[in-house]
């Protein structure tokens, strides 16, 4: 049985990972939803942005719900997200997904964020299984899964509508508990 415990601040060497707030929606607006990368459509405006975050707001009164907004300490704004959803009660799982600025790409941050969110998965709610997928064009975000910890298992041939109108197929990639206690020597503890 997983205990939920909703979305706890988290603290790295480098990040915050944190509930976003209202205030938030320029800087997101600014490093996330204007970006062409997004499998989504990116927001128009930040005034977009502003009245999207204020329904996502309210879901962090939920204990199963699980969205960190990456601040980067050095500049006090939140340039990517990571979030955790598709809860199974029976096999202990759930699916992540993150998404980090462009300008911030490259430097270990998402690799941190990852591991941050991992720790706290297995450690605070119980998870056994963590699940993430990218798009196979982009190789880029595999390798920061597997930076991470988590192990390439297999494609999933055309699973997703992309933008453009195409099917996209999914690299899929998991972390088991047992991987991660072995990654930090818990074995035993």
């Amino acid at each position: 049985m997983l205990t939920h415990k909703g979305t706890k601040t988290i603290e790295t060497e480098r990040l915050i990972l944190r509930k976003v707030i209202i205030s938030d929606a320029e800087s997101i607006f600014l490093h996330l939803d204007s970006d062409e990368m997004l499998r989504w459509n990116p927001n128009k405006s930040v005034e977009q942005t502003q009245s999207e975050l204020v329904g996502r707001v309210k879901e962090y009164n939920r204990t199963d719900f699980y969205e960190w907004g990456i601040e980067l300490k050095k500049i006090e704004q939140i340039i990517g997200a990571v979030a955790a959803f598709k809860f199974n009660d029976t096999v202990l799982s759930c699916e992540i997904g993150a998404h980090l600025s462009r300008r911030y790409r490259g430097q270990g941050i998402m690799t941190e964020a990852q591991i941050a969110v991992n720790d706290f998965l297995f450690s605070e709610v119980g998870i056994n299984r963590i699940e993430a997928n990218h798009d196979v064009d982009n190789p880029a975000a595999g390798k920061v899964l597997e930076k991470a910890g988590l192990k390439f298992e297999g494609i999933q041939r055309q699973n997703y509508p992309r933008k453009d109108g195409s099917l996209g197929d999914l690299k899929i990639y998991s972390i088991l508990k047992s991987d991660w206690l072995v990654m930090n020597n818990c074995l035993g503890k």
